[in-house]
């Protein structure tokens, strides 16, 4: 039997060996707990950073999604949400580029946006 094998090597009794299995067993659940409450506060903070700078500085956090967008080699992909006040209801409504409807909606967005341009574009143009 193994336990009293390892009790004879240790010079030790087969009950201070499990004693001591159990109690290595508890420390390594008490890390494991302690390692996943970490990841996870550390998730939930960078979670928060995130929706802080897309809050605080959107333009600077649409960078950062499209940044990922070419680390996972995403071809032809643009991040995309937009919002609008219901004309009958005055609730949100969110569309973005995860919506069934996008293409169809975003065609709508060209038409409506068809003669904006950014500040500098539009003051160059004027010249």
């Amino acid at each position: 039997m193994l336990v009293k094998r390892i009790a004879e090597e240790r010079k030790t009794t087969m009950s201070e060996v499990i004693r001591e299995a159990v109690n290595n067993l508890r420390t390594r659940l008490e890390v494991r707990k302690e390692r996943v409450r970490a990841y996870n506060w550390g998730y939930r903070a960078g979670y928060s950073e995130a929706i802080d700078i897309f809050i605080d500085n959107p333009v600077s956090f649409y960078n950062i999604v499209m940044d990922r967008v070419k680390v996972r080699g995403l071809i032809r992909f643009r991040a995309s949400a937009i919002h609008s006040t219901g004309s009958v209801c005055r609730k949100p409504m969110v569309f973005n580029h995860k919506d069934p409807e996008w293409a169809k909606i975003r065609s709508y967005l060209f038409v409506d946006f068809k003669y904006w341009a950014h500040t500098e574009c539009a003051e160059k143009t004027k010249s």
